[in-house]
């Protein structure tokens, strides 16, 4: 695929974008607000869409963010971000496009126009392309385009075609591209009435498609439906750059046709016509393209004079993408003079700068070229200065935020240690009145148990307590049932059912239970005891197990418990 065709693809598929939201003609939800809120914001929403291509597009639509967000309108808020992120595509400023599409996406869904939504992310995918990978916007646009079919609708279908066709053109894959452009155009008659504006961006798409297949006749026939669509509605803002495109078109597909007269005087008219402003891009394709004219022409000299304009600029404004197209021509121009050394020297230089644009073209000129040249050890001496200055400043912001975050987690443990001691002294607080209630309860118990006639299934269970509080056999770890059953003079399945009904306790659980009380008490009353006599003495032969099911049943450690009693003993 032609170096400059990639530029102008980006550049179409961004103009495209443009018009898909700039065309959006939706009405917004029912509005609850006095008619001159209503009035005010479609006014200021006015304003905005015809800023978007100029400096003033940003402020415009702040105000208009402002105003919607007080009177809490959602629908305005979400064409505010996206007015912001029109003219942020325009400007080129490519920093702030995510957030701005995300906002506006956020608030479509928010107040229901999922159309628009989905357009915000036809605009996300294409920031993937042009900025990111293009191979992870392609499978963006395949998960996306399942979405929209699933949904049967032909208008986004087709949108979503349009956007992976330019997609395959930019990984360079025109057999696919066409395939699914065929696909788009096929769809075209059920929706043609609303999409007639778009059918200059449409055929401007096609052409470059054709002309990447060697169809260059077809490509300007595709530039001439396109111009036609154009000539009906003259006042369409979005098509004011299209004219431009096109003749590039034009001029790609009348050089490879050897009709260099045709494509002399279209370059001659374009660069007569963007000379004034050389801080446009445009001008710089421009020469791009006189570079390719020179190139087949076979006059070495002026390409190479006409593709340094384009490299420098490039350069200046950081602009990767473009610079690596125009230095690889630049390599091509090198090699058809038979100037190997300085084309080795440029390809050198020129791969510290490549990326996934590059792929296939990269291997074919190294292996045409047949060795590598190493770039001057002054300017690696440059870029490694440079590369240190920036890690130390990342260095020190990274310690900065360190020092911010740790002090941040010191007084967040702070706090939290403070809250969990308040927390553990009232949950003391309660064992201990627990603790009385518990002995009170017993007492009254004990005083009416040699009056009351205890059910027979009681009985045992109370018989079951008393013989337990009186011998502590509970202390024993090789306690059993049957052991306890037979102390009892009854069976094993008696006793289990008695644990059961009274207490909701298998055996273990309820001898555990007993044992982490007496515990606890040893640990209040006999601190001095460490932890490991406390959980032997009191029936445990597993550490772990006793740590486990004491923070279980209070939510505290044995330390924490013990901890606990000796500072309420001090107060």
């Amino acid at each position: 695929m032609n170096k400059l065709q990639r530029i102008i693809l980006i550049t179409s598929v961004i103009i495209g974008i443009f018009h898909f939201l700039y065309s959006c003609t939706e009405s917004p939800a029912n509005i609850s607000e006095e008619q001159w809120n209503k009035e005010k914001l479609d006014s200021l929403a006015k304003i905005c869409s015809s800023s978007v291509f100029g400096k003033e597009g940003i402020s415009n639509a702040r105000t208009l963010k402002n105003i919607a967000e007080q009177l809490k309108e959602d629908h305005y808020i979400a064409l505010a971000y996206r007015y912001m992120l029109l003219t942020n595509m325009n400007l080129e400023q490519k920093d702030s496009i995510p957030y701005f599409a995300q906002q506006a996406k956020y608030y479509f869904n928010k107040e229901g126009a999922k159309n628009d939504a989905s357009r915000i992310d036809l605009v996300l995918i294409q920031w993937t392309m042009q900025y990111e990978s293009a191979d992870i916007a392609l499978e963006k646009t395949k998960s996306l385009l399942e979405d929209v079919q699933s949904n049967h609708d032909k208008y986004q279908e087709f949108e979503v075609y349009e956007l992976l066709s330019n997609i395959y053109m930019i990984l360079e894959r025109p057999a696919e591209a066409s395939a699914t452009f065929q696909k788009m155009m096929d769809i075209r008659p059920e929706i043609n009435s609303r999409i007639e504006s778009s059918l200059p961006f449409i055929f401007s798409s096609g052409s470059q498609i054709a002309d990447a297949e060697g169809k260059y006749e077809e490509a300007l026939s595709y530039c001439d439906s396109a111009e036609f669509y154009i000539n009906k509605n003259p006042q369409n803002r979005s098509y004011q750059i299209l004219p431009t495109l096109l003749d590039l078109n034009r001029a790609t597909s009348l050089i490879k046709l050897k009709r260099w007269k045709e494509a002399k005087q279209i370059l001659d008219i374009l660069s007569a016509q963007h000379t004034s402003d050389k801080a446009e891009k445009y001008y710089y394709y421009i020469q791009s393209l006189y570079a390719d004219y020179y190139l087949y022409t076979r006059e070495y000299n002026k390409a190479l004079e006409a593709i340094d304009q384009a490299i420098k600029r490039f350069s200046e404004i950081g602009d990767n993408i473009n610079y690596i197209s125009a230095t690889t021509k630049k390599i091509d121009i090198y090699s058809a003079k038979n100037d190997f050394e300085n084309a080795i020297l440029l390809k050198n230089s020129i791969t510290h700068f490549s990326d996934s644009l590059e792929k296939a073209n990269t291997s074919k000129q190294i292996n045409e070229l047949r060795t590598t040249y190493h770039v001057s050890k002054l300017e690696n001496q440059i870029e490694k200065e440079k590369l240190k200055l920036q890690n130390t400043r990342i260095l020190i912001i990274f310690l900065v935020v360190i020092c911010i975050l740790l002090f941040i987690v010191v007084a967040i443990v702070k706090r939290n240690l403070n809250i969990l001691k308040k927390k553990n002294g009232k949950l003391f607080e309660q064992y201990n009145e627990m603790d009385k209630y518990k002995n009170q309860i017993s007492s009254l118990l004990s005083s009416k148990s040699n009056n009351v006639e205890i059910p027979e299934e009681k009985s045992l269970y109370d018989k079951m307590v008393i013989h337990l509080q009186n011998t502590l056999c509970f202390l024993e770890p090789d306690l059993s049932r049957e052991k306890l059953a037979l102390e009892l003079g009854t069976n094993r399945q008696y006793l289990t059912q008695a644990i059961q009904e009274s207490k909701k306790m298998t055996f273990m659980e309820y001898i555990n239970d007993l044992r982490l009380e007496y515990a606890r008490h040893l640990l209040c009353n006999q601190p001095e005891l460490s932890i490991e006599v406390v959980y032997i003495d009191s029936g445990f032969l597993n550490k772990s197990t006793f740590y486990r099911l004491f923070k279980q049943k209070y939510n505290l450690t044995p330390k924490e418990m013990r901890d606990l009693s000796i500072e309420n003993t001090k107060n």
